[in-house]
């Protein structure tokens, strides 16, 4: 190997028992001696240890984020399924109702008109008068 690809090897890989081996490469001895500085020095190894931890304090947070968005997105994935399938409910009530399925517009609808739709389907007969007195509910 020549001096830079056993540079390579050492920034990619670290120092290991193969390259220490290697005691003719020039670089080899250099990184042996930095290593060892390293490890003399406290104020060097504390950095390290510091940026180490950081590092995975980090990683933590992160994961805790992402488990606490994955948490908050299901639960918003069950209400979104639930309101889907309340909706798919009042359009199968109003079909077998009357007869008609008119999804478009009971998708238009608002909250308060949905709500109404439980109360009002038993009153009127008539799918127009039915869907006229919806419409005149406002929020």
């Amino acid at each position: 190997m020549t001096g830079i690809e056993v540079a390579l090897y050492i920034f990619k890989n670290g120092i290991d028992n193969d390259i220490i081996g290697l005691t003719d490469q020039g670089v080899i001895n250099i990184m042996k001696k930095k290593l060892e500085k390293f490890n003399e020095e406290a104020k060097l190894r504390d950095m390290y240890y510091k940026r180490d931890l950081n590092r995975a304090a980090n990683e933590s947070e992160k994961q805790e984020i992402y488990e606490k968005g994955k948490i908050e997105g299901k639960a918003e994935g069950r209400i979104e399924g639930r309101v889907e399938g309340e909706l798919k409910n009042t359009i199968n009530f109003i079909e077998v109702r009357y007869g008609i399925r008119d999804e478009e517009w009971i998708s238009s609808l608002n909250e308060k008109q949905l709500k109404a739709i439980k109360k009002i389907i038993f009153e009127e007969d008539d799918y127009e008068k039915f869907k006229q007195q919806i419409e005149k509910i406002h929020e």
